[in-house]
């Protein structure tokens, strides 16, 4: 179905939580593992150790926040609208906790524990405060192709929106406040702690425009509780088994992912790489931030326009394509230019990532509106569900892995001011830091050309099917009452 029924400003209101959620978890994001290295001590095998343990604990949360989700019925505040009225607190309280442990505590494994609890709330509200959002995006858009893409792509540029913020002010305010009382670690206190305030803002927001779409359920019979007890764990699976082009794009995305966190994993050491004074290091990096920021917002105006010409199959392909390319120029170039060609390359790429970044979670409804066609088995809350497991997996093993990636080449931060860096180590930084990422996104766009097959017109024809399917069982047992 093609047809619009949402106004503009129903959609605005419901993407408040990607630019506040975005806001709120940008901090701990960007700069917990090095606050754990610097300013708590966590020597750098330790530090593999707790990001297995947060990102870890993260992917476990992943996998039953579907189901919970799906199970809860929500009592007066609607199935999905009760999570936001508990969560976005929870998320609070981690901004805080991740950068709040005591200095007169001695053990670097305790301080970093306390960091790692911080970071585990906050990534365990966002996966059960997006999977909840899904769920209000497809009860306020019903069957509407139309409206489904205008919500999850006003969420992308929400989202892009917010980093130009957060580029522009967590790294200089952080240091300003680090500069007035010498003491670092308030700085990100403080920065987190207001930052997450933001979340509370959205949450309200989304409360507000989706309560007349998420409505309260009334109270079960036994025989009825029996009837919709929910999914299972292990029925996640079997639902995900029988779907075979939900695997392939939980593939594509895991394989992309896992190369873009790598990347990820690598940049901050990148500039310290440079051996940059304190001062300038901020000035590149706050520079750097801020301008792929900007490159991501006109992305996420233009990227999705032309992702809907080339169609969702065809954009994925394309993005991935495109940011594969810009890695592979990164690899042959920064090496031996000025930092800000580096920044030209990931303005590049971030705008190559919004051809297809911003239909989001509408990749999985697709698959989940093909495994009801196919099967008869409404799934489609499991399927978008699974768009936040290939990124909690691929998070945990690259920030495992690129941890340990810099112990592989003998890449001691610590001693980077001291010029340790040998052309050996500057050979294998560069080749984890930019051309394994980029032979990632290659892959991916080999499974989507060869393996992934819903079109758009595919996927609309599945929609318009399922929703007559679900009038007519609808009709049947208003009939038989």
């Amino acid at each position: 179905m093609n047809e619009s029924k949402l106004t503009n400003a129903q959609v605005t209101k419901y993407s408040m939580y990607g630019l506040t959620s975005f806001m709120a978890m940008m901090p701990a994001f960007m700069y917990y593992r090095t606050f754990m290295q610097v300013n708590l001590g966590v020597p750098a095998g330790l530090l593999a150790v707790l990001v297995l343990i947060g990102t870890g604990t993260d992917f476990v949360l992943s996998l039953v926040a579907g189901p919970i989700v799906e199970k809860t019925g929500g009592g007066k505040h609607g199935k999905y609208r009760f999570f936001f009225k508990i969560f976005p607190w929870v998320m609070l309280a981690g901004t805080v906790i991740c950068f709040a442990a005591p200095t007169s505590i001695a053990s670097p494994l305790a301080k970093g524990l306390i960091c790692i609890l911080g970071y585990i709330l906050i990534c365990g509200s966002v996966t059960f405060l997006g999977n909840a959002n899904f769920g209000i995006m497809a009860a306020m858009a019903g069957p509407s192709m139309v409206d489904r893409n205008r919500m999850s792509v006003k969420g992308a540029q929400m989202m892009a929106l917010s980093t130009i913020v957060t580029s522009l002010t967590i790294l200089p305010v952080k240091t300003f406040i680090y500069d007035a009382t010498g003491n670092e670690q308030l700085g990100y206190l403080l920065v987190s702690g207001v930052f997450g305030l933001t979340i509370l803002i959205g949450a309200k927001c989304v409360l507000d425009v989706s309560k007349e779409y998420d409505l309260p359920r009334p109270a079960l019979t036994a025989e009825q509780k029996a009837a919709v007890k929910g999914v299972s764990v292990g029925e996640m699976f079997a639902s995900v088994a029988q779907n075979r082009q939900l695997l392939v794009l939980m593939l594509v995305y895991t394989v992309y992912n896992f190369g873009f966190n790598f990347a990820a994993g690598f940049e901050m050491y990148f500039f310290m790489f440079l051996k940059l004074t304190p001062a300038t290091f901020a000035m590149a990096m706050t520079t750097h931030a801020t301008v792929r920021s900007v490159a991501s917002l006109v992305g996420s105006m233009i990227g999705p326009k032309l992702g809907m010409k080339l169609g969702k199959k065809n954009a994925i392909a394309v993005g991935l394509g495109l940011w594969g390319l810009g890695l592979l120029g990164s690899y042959f170039v920064i090496g031996r230019a000025p930092w800000y060609v580096y920044t030209v390359f990931g303005a590049f790429n971030a705008m190559a990532m919004y051809i297809f970044s911003g239909f989001g979670v509408n990749y999985f409804l697709d698959c989940g509106e093909y495994g009801y066609y196919k099967t008869g088995k409404d799934n489609r809350t499991i399927a978008m569900a699974m768009f936040n497991i290939p990124i909690k997996i691929a998070t945990m093993l690259a920030g495992t892995m690129s941890a340990a990636a810099l112990g592989w080449i003998s890449f001691d931060t610590v001693s980077i001011g001291g010029g340790a860096v040998t052309p050996a180590i500057e050979k294998g930084f560069m080749f984890w830091f930019t051309l394994f990422p980029a032979i990632c996104m290659f892959v991916a766009v080999a499974l989507v050309v060869f393996c992934y097959k819903i079109t758009d017109k595919d996927a609309a024809m599945y929609a318009t099917e399922n929703a007559k399917r679900d009038a007519e069982r609808r009709a049947a047992q208003a009939q038989a009452n």
